[in-house]
C-alpha cells in the first residue's frame, strides 16, 4: 500500500500556503504568451480558477489512491475545458500555455526543494505525484473540446440529414420526397424514418419518391426503399416511384423485387400530371 512521504506533504502544504503568489506568477506568464488583450474581469476569473486548480493539485497529491486522484483531476480538467468552450477559448492557445504552467509550478517547487536541500529521490517522488495530475488535467481539458467538436459534428450531420430528406407538401394530401446523391444504409434508414413520420404529420394520402437524382443504390438500400414503400402502403399512403434510372431498375430486377403493387412513373412531371397537379 502506498503511503505519502513527508516531502510530498511539505510540498503540498507549501503550494497551499503560497497559492496566491504562485497563481499570480502563472497568470503573468500566461498573459505574456497571450496575443489577445485580457479584460480585468477575465484576469480576475482566471486568477480564481488558477488558485482553485493549484489547491486541487495540492490536495490530490496527498491521495494514496492514485487511480482515484487521476480520475478526479481528469474530471476537474474537463470541467475547466467545458467552461473554456462556453467562453469561446481556442484550444490551441490554451494547450500552448500548459508547458509554461508546468514550468511555473516547478519553479516554485524547485526553489522550495533547494531550501530544504531535498535529495533527488525525494524530488522524483514529488514529481511522480505532481506531473501525472497535470497530465490528467490536460487530458480532461482536451477531452471537453473533443466532446464539443463531436457534438457539433453530430448536430451538423443531423441538420444535413434533414435537408437531404425533405418531404415537400405539394397539395392537400400529396407530397414529394426528392432524393439526391448517394444513398447508403444509414441514410436509407433515415429516409424511412423521416418519410413515415412526415407523411403522418402532413396527413398525406400519396407520397411521390423521386429517384432521378440518385445514380446508384446497392442491394441493401434497394431493400430499404421497398420497405419504406410497403410500410407507407400499410399506413394507407400510396407510394409513387419516379425517375428510376436504368441501372437502378436492373438492380431491382436482379433482386426479384415485386413492382406489381407499386405505382411507377417515368418522371416526376408525369406523376404530377396524373395527379392533376401539373397543367400542360
Amino acid at each position: 500500500m502506498l503511503t505519502v512521504s513527508e516531502d510530498v506533504i511539505i510540498i503540498s502544504q507549501y503550494l497551499k500556503e503560497n497559492v496566491q503568489d504562485i497563481a499570480i506568477y502563472l497568470q503573468k506568464q500566461g498573459e505574456a504568451n497571450h496575443s489577445e488583450p485580457i479584460s480585468p474581469e477575465q484576469r480576475e476569473m482566471g486568477l480564481a480558477y488558477t488558485i482553485s486548480f493549484l489547491n486541487q493539485i495540492a490536495d490530490l497529491m496527498l491521495d494514496d489512491d492514485l487511480e482515484s486522484s487521476a480520475s478526479k483531476m481528469r474530471a476537474y480538467g474537463e470541467s475547466l475545458g467545458n467552461l473554456a468552450v462556453k467562453m469561446g477559448a481556442d484550444l490551441d492557445d490554451a494547450i500552448k500555455g500548459t508547458p509554461n504552467f508546468r514550468n511555473g509550478i516547478w519553479t516554485f517547487v524547485g526553489e522550495k526543494a533547494k531550501l530544504l536541500q531535498m535529495p533527488i529521490d525525494s524530488l522524483l517522488l514529488v514529481a511522480s505525484r505532481i506531473d501525472p495530475l497535470l497530465d490528467q488535467a490536460v487530458h480532461g481539458f482536451s477531452a471537453a473540446y473533443v466532446k464539443n467538436h463531436k457534438d457539433m459534428m453530430r448536430k451538423f450531420n443531423d441538420s444535413l440529414q434533414e435537408l437531404s430528406v425533405p418531404v415537400v407538401p405539394l397539395s392537400k394530401g400529396v407530397g414529394v420526397l426528392p432524393l439526391i446523391g448517394e444513398i447508403d444504409t444509414h441514410r436509407a434508414n433515415y429516409i424511412m424514418e423521416v418519410a413515415l413520420n412526415r407523411s403522418k404529420e402532413l396527413q398525406l394520402s400519396a407520397l411521390i419518391i423521386d429517384l432521378s437524382g440518385v445514380n446508384y443504390i446497392d442491394t441493401m438500400v434497394a431493400h430499404h426503399i421497398f420497405k419504406v414503400i410497403e410500410t407507407l402502403q400499410l399506413l394507407g399512403i400510396e407510394a409513387i416511384l419516379t425517375g428510376i434510372r436504368p441501372e437502378i431498375a436492373m438492380t431491382a430486377t436482379t433482386l426479384n423485387l415485386d413492382f406489381k403493387r407499386i405505382v411507377v412513373k417515368s418522371s416526376l412531371s408525369k406523376a404530377l400530371l396524373d395527379l392533376d397537379l401539373l397543367k400542360v
